[in-house]
């Protein structure tokens, strides 16, 4: 069922929402991961890569700290989220930060590092996922916009 909302006279109340001009360049996101010798990239909106011990996960883990359904990295406006979903922890390391311990939690991913599973770092064996974030140039549509 179609809902549309009338206008009926300007109103100070109200926000409007101001749009880039469709023939503005733009820059547009991109995560690579790596896994031993596999390797994904996300950058569409709704764009999802699953992690965990399921033969269903992209990523597949071994670790005896790692769940069945351990974790999961969307793309959500724009952005790189990391969602926990494991009994044992995500462990988020950074490039040029600090150690974050998520449980159930959600983290956006910036610049580069490492992703461990139920352990941070040496104690999470080999499985870790590295990842990297850069801009590229958003693909231009056929028809000049």
């Amino acid at each position: 069922v179609p809902v549309w909302e009338l206008l009926w006279r300007a109103d100070e109340a109200l926000t409007q929402r101001v749009l880039a001009p469709a023939r503005q360049a733009r820059e547009v996101s991109m995560l690579r991961l790596e896994f031993g010798a596999r390797a994904w990239e996300l950058w569409r909106e709704g764009d999802v890569l699953t992690m965990g011990r399921d033969e269903t996960s992209h990523v597949r883990l071994d670790g005896p700290l790692a769940s069945r359904y351990h974790a999961r990295i969307v793309v959500r406006n724009g952005k790189f989220i990391l969602l926990d979903q494991s009994t044992n922890g995500t462990y988020v390391l950074p490039d040029d930060g600090e150690l974050t311990n998520l449980i159930r939690e959600e983290y956006v991913l910036n610049g580069s590092g490492a992703i461990s599973f139920g352990g941070a770092g040496a104690s999470a064996s080999s499985e870790l996922v590295r990842y990297a974030s850069r801009a590229q140039r958003q693909p231009r549509r056929a028809g000049g916009a």
